[in-house]
């Protein structure tokens, strides 16, 4: 059974379940990562649980990027649905083509900027 509830899970994973949870988590995310200036990458779904936590990503600073716009254009573009890009009807985790979608995201819009961030600053003048 997949849940948000955490009432409907075991005592022991309830501290896991729910938004609040996940909005626990990003908090020790970024109280781990700011000391060594580490940037955190979010990758954003466009589900009810990412629609009520993307926002406190972004107010952490996280670097935010859109895997759903990635996802439904693949799926626009080959008449596929959602579930294609799951590993079964069972297992909800993303395929290794999802994956690729997700790399993809991640790459042009945290790491290609910041890369050419990092060459302008380089060549400039000092």
């Amino acid at each position: 059974m997949r849940t948000d509830d955490p009432r409907l899970v075991p005592r022991k994973w309830r501290h896991m379940v729910g938004v609040e949870a996940v909005e626990r988590a990003l908090q020790r995310l970024a109280t781990l990562c700011a000391p060594s200036h580490v940037p955190v990458i979010y990758a954003s779904y466009r589900n009810a649980l990412d629609d009520r936590v993307r926002g406190t990503a972004r107010r952490l600073g996280f670097i935010v990027v859109n895997v759903d716009g990635r996802a439904r254009a693949r799926l626009a573009a080959t008449g596929r649905d959602y579930s294609s890009l799951r590993l079964s009807a069972s297992d909800p985790h993303p395929s290794p083509e999802y994956h690729a979608l997700i790399a993809d995201a991640i790459y042009e819009d945290a790491v290609r900027p910041w890369l050419l961030a990092r060459h302008r600053e380089a060549a400039e003048p000092r």
